[in-house]
């Protein structure tokens, strides 16, 4: 699953209220860290600074 790969990057991952089935948001010390899969893909971006985390996800699921 997508979240044990994340968290073998980034071991001090923290979820976040915002994941779901489809997607996975969590706190690295890098910044956010996104995941959103759709059908057989999987859109993902990291160090995201916090305040900028919602139109993050909001972009990655629009495309």
């Amino acid at each position: 699953d997508y979240h044990t790969l994340l968290a073998k990057k980034f071991t001090e991952l923290a979820p976040d209220p915002r994941s779901g089935a489809d997607r996975f948001v969590g706190r690295a010390a890098s910044g956010e860290v996104i995941l959103v899969r759709k059908g057989d893909e999987c859109r993902w971006a990291e160090g995201v600074p916090a305040a900028q985390a919602d139109a993050m996800l909001k972009w990655l699921q629009s495309l």
